[in-house]
């Protein structure tokens, strides 16, 4: 049950209006109630989805990060999928009717007749959702993400009043580590500083070990052959285990072989502590089942290569990671076609999105910052600016960022 509190400040958020004052690259802090920075981005600009996200701790900035990179550049239709089911966020958005659960719908009903707040136009109810890594979104059940909630609603507030007065400075969030203003409640009223945001570190992946020693030792008697292909994703539908529970979004291993183009019917698993070294187990059953044993495995990021890292030690298989796979990308291919999964972007979208992150780069920053950029990002921009994909506007541009790394 929603707490009114959550109601109240919901309400009072959507009067301010503020996704209308700043873009969802314009990130600032609060401190919340338990000691951790709530990290909160304000969505609606566009005018597609309308929604205050809390991100928590340094976890929840780097799901903000990862998500917030996916939709400025262009990413496949499985990376785009991959990030939405790894997001860490609680959200506030507003929507239709529809949306609300029947129950959510009878509880904002019954705060609304007692607090006399009438209903008007598209995207008027509160919803209050729990984004989960390898979850589907839920919503939202204890009182500690609420009260969270609570304040990251009562931050958005006071960031709308100091807009309107000039007392706070937003700047959209660059490649680079950076101060963003921080709020912290103290004496019921908010006090203004700055905090820096996270550093990028990365991203501790699950290092399972093949237990079923039987099946290891009858595997290293294989004569070894091949050059497989391999890669980790979600499936686009979620599972139900447990009905007070939110569903769960399953991941596969995909394994190609590059020569015969044979691709191994796997179990799909959830990944967690608890199941991911029953998933290398059934891999590994599934290669012994089919007499294979491959001379070496390619990957081309470093979940599948976390996964596999024990297993190809073991058994003295040659792993590396290369992003140009051979047949890899047909089976992704196949994959999205059986399952129609598609983004909304088409080329044209994703190319004015990059353009408009590029306007917000070269305005922003100085060249001290434009120095900053990861070498695999200036690979990517030297790749673009060397290509045929872009005008003559947008290509010096990106020549301004390549300058200062020369």
């Amino acid at each position: 049950m929603i707490i009114d509190k959550l109601y109240e400040q919901a309400f009072a958020y959507k009067k301010t209006k503020l996704w209308k004052k700043i873009e969802d690259s314009q990130i600032f802090g609060v401190r919340l109630p338990d000691g951790q920075i709530g990290y909160i981005c304000i969505m609606g600009m566009a005018g597609e989805y309308c929604a205050l996200g809390l991100y928590v701790g340094d976890e929840g900035f780097r799901s903000y990060r990862a998500t917030s990179a996916c939709a400025q550049f262009i990413c496949t239709p499985l990376e785009h999928m991959d990030h939405f089911y790894m997001m860490n966020c609680l959200q506030c958005a507003f929507e239709n009717k529809s949306e609300l659960r029947e129950d959510e719908y009878e509880e904002v009903k019954q705060y609304a007749k007692a607090h006399n707040i009438r209903f008007a136009g598209k995207n008027s109810y509160p919803h209050f959702i729990k984004f989960k890594s390898g979850y589907f979104p839920w919503y939202v059940q204890n009182r500690e993400e609420q009260e969270q909630l609570c304040m990251a609603l009562a931050a958005a507030v006071e960031v709308s009043r100091r807009l309107d007065n000039e007392t706070i400075t937003l700047r959209p969030i660059g490649l680079v580590r950076e101060e963003i203003p921080l709020l912290e409640l103290k004496n019921n009223e908010f006090i203004l500083s700055t905090i820096r945001i996270p550093e990028d570190k990365p991203v501790c992946f699950l290092k399972p070990k093949l237990s079923n020693e039987i099946c290891a030792a009858k595997l290293k008697k294989v004569k070894k052959a091949g050059i497989w292909e391999c890669k980790t994703i979600y499936m686009p539908e979620p599972v139900l285990d447990n009905e007070d529970e939110a569903p769960s979004y399953l991941m596969m291993l995909l394994a190609a072989d590059t020569i015969n183009n044979m691709v191994l019917p796997t179990t799909p698993f959830k990944y967690c502590e608890e199941h991911i070294e029953e998933a290398l187990n059934d891999f590994a059953g599934i290669l012994l089942e089919s007499n294979i044993c491959p001379k070496k495995i390619r990957v081309s990021e470093e979940r599948t290569y976390a996964l596999l890292e024990s297993f190809c030690k073991d058994l003295n298989i040659r792993l590396t990671i290369d992003e140009d796979f051979e047949i890899m990308t047909d089976v992704e291919e196949d994959f999205i076609k059986y399952f129609d999964i598609h983004t909304n972007l088409d080329e044209a979208g994703m190319m004015d999105i990059f353009d408009n992150i590029l306007d917000m780069i070269t305005e922003e920053m100085d060249e001290t910052d434009l120095k900053s950029f990861p070498p695999d990002v200036i690979n990517m921009l030297r790749e673009i600016y060397e290509g045929e994909t872009v005008d003559a506007e947008t290509k010096e541009k990106i020549k301004r960022i390549l300058d200062a790394n020369d």
